[in-house]
């Protein structure tokens, strides 16, 4: 299987008892400052989870751009080269 994002591999359930979790399957979405924004417990809601994704990726994205620094990479050489 090859996924292109992480997947969380619990085998000793330190997530789901972290979450005090009592469903299968469940859905916590959490912000990028790691509060719980949203939560979803069985099947369904997927329009309701994906407006929510999309939402706080809007939100993530605008944060980005007013925390924005400038990458000064003056005088940075290859290290294999020498070259700049």
């Amino acid at each position: 299987m090859r996924a292109a994002y992480p997947i969380a591999v619990d085998n000793e359930y330190a997530i789901w008892n972290g979450f005090s979790n009592q469903y299968w399957p469940a859905l916590y979405l959490l912000d990028a400052k790691g509060a719980i924004r949203f939560t979803h417990f069985g099947e369904g809601a997927y329009d309701e989870s994906e407006r929510m994704i999309q939402q706080m990726l809007d939100e993530a994205a605008r944060a980005l751009q007013s925390e924005m620094v400038k990458v000064d990479a003056h005088g940075w050489r290859c290290p294999r080269t020498g070259t700049t």
